[in-house]
């Protein structure tokens, strides 16, 4: 079922643009990197880790141009859960750096 959740997530996607509707785009864009993720876990490899860590990545875009605190936080755990999960599939601890908090960036800085 876990298949039939992305594709559908993904034909989300080709009908509620990022151009169009960038926070439904995003949240879409977070849920798809969700159900890859648990695809993940539950099989091989790593090529649905690292589409997982993308769809985050695509989200993460535009949860900070939109100063969306709430959902760039929680968008930010599950990437750095993906990136910590394939991590430890690739035998590797190393993370990389988290992106700067929102109150240091300018987006945030009239909050």
């Amino acid at each position: 079922r876990l298949d039939e959740a992305v594709q559908c997530y993904r034909d989300a996607l080709q009908e509620c643009t990022q151009q169009r509707a960038p926070m439904q785009w995003a949240m879409t864009q977070n849920n798809l990197g969700g159900a890859l993720l648990r695809l993940g876990e539950r099989g091989e490899g790593n090529a649905r880790f690292e589409a997982a860590v993308g769809a985050y990545n695509n989200a993460l875009s535009v949860f900070i141009a939109s100063s969306a605190i709430y959902y760039l936080e929680m968008c930010w755990e599950n990437r750095d859960r993906g990136i910590a999960l394939l991590a430890k599939r690739r035998g590797s601890a190393m993370l990389p750096p988290r992106p700067p908090e929102p109150a240091d960036t300018p987006l945030f800085s009239g909050l």
